[in-house]
């Protein structure tokens, strides 16, 4: 049997001498290439803060310039809005200085708004009409069948019209003539009363209308009042009847005598009317003392000394 022969060390310590050194210098490479990606990060980092700043200093500007902006755009759209008015408003002043307005002073039966503005619009354009109704007999009960304008009567009424030169022509024309239409209808055989009125506006009659509604409301507070003030005072004087009737039977129980309070009468002052319808004979006293309030007659004497001076020729 031959002899092994031993396995060679150095080579082994060479390769793994070898396999250090290239462990090493692997682990500085890759300490090299962590330090380096580090550094390319921080400055990357950097980069971005730097750019994220700059971002940053430039919104503030863009803000004030949308800011500015949207102010320009809400005062534009205010200034359009009050050019957009103030144009409306001189074309409704200028459309009822070229208005007329007609009034009706009676209205016949069975007329109403309806039916005067399709009979009107026949002659021009027309705008507002207003009747004035009838309220003198007080509201009366309808069936509950019936329409509610059924049977409404009108005292007086105003049409406005567009242009007043058709408001004149209207007037002029129909003043005092058949209304017409078809024979049926209730106000066939009735006449037209129209009057033009000058320089009147339609604002005028609402001035009135409101006027009269605000009088109306005053004299109906004030005939409240005085209607309270009278219930009142009845109620007093019933309270104060009571209670003089329970003092004088309980001094008539107790024996005493009842003493009822004072009374004053108030006479009022009899007026031309009431005096001028008396008769003679009640008008005596008045006379009595015209009669002695009369001046006294002359002395005699006094005539005599003047006869004296100054005698006749």
């Amino acid at each position: 049997m031959g002899k092994r022969r031993p396995a060679r060390p150095a080579p082994v310590v060479k390769a793994t001498v070898d396999d250090e050194m290239a462990e090493d210098a692997a682990e500085d490479d890759s300490e090299v290439d962590i330090a380096t990606a580090s550094e390319g990060e921080e400055s990357d980092g950097e980069e971005a803060s730097g750019s994220a700043g700059g971002e940053s200093d430039g919104d503030p500007g863009n803000n004030e310039e949308e800011e500015d902006d949207m102010d320009t755009d809400s005062q534009d759209a205010e200034a359009s809005r009050r050019a957009k008015l103030r144009d409306t408003a001189l074309n409704v002043e200028a459309n009822v200085k070229k208005s007329g307005v007609v009034y009706l002073s009676s209205i016949p039966p069975g007329m109403n708004v309806a039916k005067l503005r399709e009979i009107m619009s026949q002659y021009g354009a027309l705008g507002r009409i207003y009747l004035e109704p009838d309220t003198k007999g007080g509201p009366k009960r309808r069936k509950p069948t019936d329409s509610m304008k059924h049977g409404q009567k009108y005292l007086e009424g105003w049409i406005e019209f567009k242009r007043k030169s058709v408001a004149k022509k209207v007037a002029a024309c129909l003043n005092n003539s058949q209304i017409g239409g078809k024979r049926r209808s209730p106000y066939y055989e009735s006449l037209w009363n129209i009057k033009y009125l000058n320089r009147f506006k339609w604002n005028h009659l609402t001035e009135r209308l409101v006027h009269e509604k605000i009088t109306r409301q005053h004299r109906l507070r004030q005939e409240i009042a005085q209607a309270k003030r009278q219930t009142n005072f009845f109620s007093q004087n019933i309270e104060k009847s009571k209670m003089l009737e329970r003092i004088k039977r309980k001094k008539s129980k107790e024996g005493g005598d009842f003493a009822p309070l004072k009374t004053f009468e108030m006479r009022q002052r009899l007026t031309d009317a009431e005096i001028r319808s008396q008769p003679r004979s009640a008008a005596g006293p008045a006379v009595a003392i015209s009669k002695s309030r009369t001046p006294a007659p002359p002395d005699n004497g006094i005539k005599n000394v003047l006869a004296n001076l100054f005698p006749k020729r």
